[in-house]
């Protein structure tokens, strides 16, 4: 599942649920290795 984290403040870790952190170090972990493997798209933009 996809989270909106659009305009949304990251001052600290409890401004996110735990489902939120999550989703990011997955999202991070999928792009570090897209990166590696020569397949990188650019999701952030």
């Amino acid at each position: 599942m996809a989270y909106n984290l659009r305009n949304r403040n990251f001052l600290k870790l409890l401004d996110l649920t735990p489902k939120e952190v999550k989703f990011l170090l997955d999202l991070s972990a999928d792009l570090k290795k897209a990166k590696y493997a020569g397949t990188e798209q650019q999701k952030l933009k």
